[in-house]
């Protein structure tokens, strides 16, 4: 399934390239429009350039900069009319370090 143009819209918000490219490329191909954003400053700049805002928004919980919660708070604040769009957080955890 390729993008089309009813395709539902998802912005990944995550400062780890590999964590945002992985779910960019698993999700293109299932027919998703992904808009990638690696930080809570970039995140609301796409947004705000978006003609059409995006069905589901995918944050990094903690990131440098701003965290996950406060840029999700940021968004609801900022878009009240459109954002009934869920917010899922994201944490994944670096095994190495454990």
């Amino acid at each position: 399934m390729g993008e089309s143009e009813g395709a539902l819209t998802i912005l990944v918000v995550d400062d780890h390239d590999s964590i945002r490219l992985l779910l960019a490329k698993a999700l293109r191909p299932r027919g998703f429009k992904v808009a990638e954003a690696n930080s809570g400053v970039a995140a609301l700049t796409i947004l705000a350039s978006m003609e059409t805002k995006p069905n589901l928004v995918l944050i990094d919980v903690v990131m440098p900069g701003m965290d996950g919660p406060p840029l999700a708070k940021r968004i609801d604040g900022l878009y009240p009319k459109f954002y009934s769009c869920p917010d899922i957080p994201l944490q994944h955890w670096n095994w190495s370090r454990a």
